[in-house]
């Protein structure tokens, strides 16, 4: 696996897979007039010309969606997964994680914030994929150091909270790590960034920081 700094993302190839995710100033919100710019920017970066960029309205759900060459190109759904190359396929976050998975015949990201993962995203994804052989990568998001949550989240995600100076704190990687191997993938074929979008205010936009309205891209793509 091969991890290249560019000017505006941070890249990350393993075979004909390349994946990875922008980083500041370089805005992929809905409300950013310079969106399309950017994108011609992040292409330029990354140099590749995809026949397709998929661009999902995500909506915290647990929805996966299967596109190919013939789909629309913005849809409303948390993940996307494709068998056919050359299909960039994205999500944009600002403290949720952006998880990239790939094998032999699939590449996909899934949008995780705490609803989509409390609703089950990552055990519908295993409907349509094996875990056996594949690769999942966990992206920056906000990390239990800061996602200080409220007792309402206690109860579900208990295993995975710190209690300091009567605070909650809340370890989403760690969750996420946690229904990947109750599906039956290998801790092997999951990698962490270890990245906070909270902690790296030179890196990453950070809602939980004040970034309402800005957005980093994730992207993935078979070329």
């Amino acid at each position: 696996m091969k991890v290249i700094r560019l000017l505006n993302t941070f890249l990350i190839e393993e075979g004909n897979v390349k994946f990875g995710f922008t980083i500041k100033p370089i805005d992929f919100s809905f409300y950013n007039s310079e969106r399309e710019r950017n994108f011609r920017k992040l292409l330029k970066d990354i140099r590749i010309n995809p026949f397709k960029i998929f661009e999902p309205i995500q909506e915290h759900s647990d929805r996966i969606s299967y596109v190919s060459k013939g789909s629309y190109e913005i849809l409303k759904t948390d993940a996307l997964y494709t068998f056919e190359k050359n299909l960039l396929l994205t999500v944009k976050t600002a403290d949720c994680f952006p998880l990239f998975f790939w094998n032999k015949n699939t590449v996909g990201i899934i949008h995780c914030g705490w609803r989509s993962l409390k609703k089950g995203i990552i055990k519908n994804l295993f409907k349509y994929i094996r875990a056996n052989k594949t690769q999942f990568f966990i992206g920056p998001g906000i990390r239990e150091c800061c996602y200080r949550v409220g007792k309402e989240f206690y109860d579900f995600f208990k295993d995975f909270i710190d209690k300091r100076n009567k605070n909650l704190y809340l370890s989403l990687p760690k969750f996420i790590i946690s229904e990947l191997t109750k599906n039956k993938v290998s801790l092997k074929n999951i990698i962490d960034s270890k990245l906070c979008t909270f902690c790296r205010e030179d890196l990453f936009f950070s809602y939980r920081r004040g970034d309402v309205k800005k957005r980093m891209l994730s992207f993935i793509i078979r070329v």
